[in-house]
């Protein structure tokens, strides 16, 4: 127990850590706390002080560590369930971090901190449901508040309800006109309902207000890739890293800007730096996967799929893709069991209906094929999609020796991904089934040119990692 004198000492002490944290000086700020809690090891104040300078330095074990000091003299301390969760966030301890910050909400002047960073974690694991009761409950508490309006924007956009979440950020930027978060919901519900001119213009007002960032890049590279304007995309997604080079996020928009310029040998380098530094994150791991079996890779790209699904059992891209993979190593029966096993979810996705037709194909079963390829069309919700969706008929189409239909949906497909070397591989054999054999040749030699150089990058990639 602490004397009187000792709770002088570290009440001084903790004042002085105050204001080293107000220059950010936090190395001397760490110091003088750390003397303050050696003094008086129940100061609250200054375990909680501890904590936010940790969190500061990103030193988030430490930054929990401090917090549950805290929580140890005072149980319902909103500040420090608040730098609990938040430490606990950015480690990945997605649980852990939504009941700190439960209890958070639940400490009188702390709802509202504690709801917005639950709402961060639910849509960061696609919880999007419970998203949108946490904005809708920050709603009702503050209704003319824009930003919980734009909240409310991103978990609808996030679960394709698109028209629904336009009309969200448009409330939000009504109310808010100022907050930059707005225009950036209204910037993403825009391009979600592919009205790229309006999507730029919003991004640029959020620009105007909070300044020039590594996210405002990110952003814009987002609604760049939605007009197919690659070059661009990876412009400002090489800025955004120029600001942050060591953010996961920034490697892995650089990442998928060189997958859309059919550059995947370097598109992996990036997702496979993003995955290192956030293991955790299975956007990363899937994506280096797909780069893989861009190269044809396919063994290493379901290595990299299963890490997906380790992570996220419930992915269905990644369900999807290992299916895939499956059917590209000739493992037929697999990736039909692996099709069996979906979840209702899977079975909206139109990756499910395009690879579910790839192994009608391939059995001979045309009538069937034709249905569920028919059916991934129809429910392709982006470029990506779609291509792949007409890489399928295409091949069903070559199966059935209709080469002018195939080559048709060909390129239809290069319209959407230009540098895509499965299209460009189907263009050939479509041509070359119409006799057109120079222009296939052509075609086959530009894209092992290519593909040489892409695997001569990715042989470097794994090298440098080893």
């Amino acid at each position: 127990m602490a004397t009187p004198q000792e709770r002088k000492f570290a009440f001084s002490y903790a004042e002085r850590g105050k204001e080293f944290m107000a220059a950010k000086k936090y190395p001397e700020a760490l110091e003088a706390l750390r003397e303050a809690v050696r003094r008086d090891p129940t100061m609250v104040e200054a375990w909680i002080l501890l904590a936010s300078v940790h969190y500061a330095l990103e030193e988030d074990i430490e930054c929990v560590g401090a917090s549950e000091e805290a929580l140890k003299h005072q149980a319902n301390s909103g500040a420090a369930w608040n730098y609990r969760g938040l430490a606990l966030m950015r480690l990945q301890r997605d649980e852990e971090a939504l009941d700190a910050f439960a209890r958070t909400m639940r400490i009188e002047g702390w709802f509202i901190a504690g709801a917005q960073n639950a709402f961060e974690i639910l849509t960061n694991v696609k919880r999007f449901d419970e998203a949108l009761r946490v904005a809708d409950t920050l709603i009702a508490e503050q209704k003319n508040n824009g930003h919980f309006w734009a909240m409310r924007s991103a978990a609808l956009w996030c679960s394709n309800q698109n028209e629904q979440a336009y009309r969200a950020a448009t409330e939000g930027v009504r109310l808010s006109p100022q907050d930059g978060y707005t225009w950036v919901q209204l910037a993403m519900s825009l391009k979600k309902l592919r009205r790229y001119t309006e999507a730029l213009k919003a991004s640029e007002r959020e620009v105007e207000l909070r300044g020039v960032s590594s996210d405002s890049y990110v952003l814009k590279a987002i609604i760049l890739q939605g007009q197919r304007r690659f070059e661009d995309m990876l412009a400002a997604s090489q800025l955004a890293q120029a600001l942050q080079p060591e953010s996961a996020r920034n490697l892995g928009q650089v990442g998928l800007a060189l997958l859309n310029l059919g550059r995947p040998g370097e598109a992996y380098k990036h997702f496979l730096r993003a995955a290192t530094l956030k293991p955790q994150e299975p956007a990363f791991s899937i994506n280096a996967g797909v780069a893989l079996a861009h190269l044809h890779k396919h063994e290493q790209a379901l290595i990299w799929t299963d890490r997906t699904l380790a992570l996220r059992a419930d992915y269905s891209l990644a369900v999807i893709n290992r299916a895939g993979a499956l059917f590209e190593l000739g493992r037929y029966e697999e990736a039909e069991a692996q099709l069996r096993a979906v979840t209702e979810v899977t079975m909206s996705h139109s990756g499910y209906w395009a690879a579910t037709g790839s192994l009608h194909t391939q059995r001979g079963d045309y009538d069937e094929a034709l249905v569920s390829i028919k059916r991934a069309i129809d429910l392709s919700d982006d470029d990506t999609n779609t291509a792949v969706a007409y890489q399928r008929m295409g091949e069903l189409l070559i199966a059935l020796e209709d080469y002018p239909k195939a080559l048709e949906f060909a390129e239809h497909g290069l319209e959407l991904r230009s540098h895509d070397f499965w299209l460009q591989e189907l263009t050939a054999k479509a041509l070359r089934g119409l006799g057109r054999e120079s222009e296939a040749d052509e075609i086959e030699r530009a894209v092992q040119a290519r593909l040489a150089e892409q695997l001569a990058l990715l042989d470097q990639a794994e090298g440098a990692s080893e």
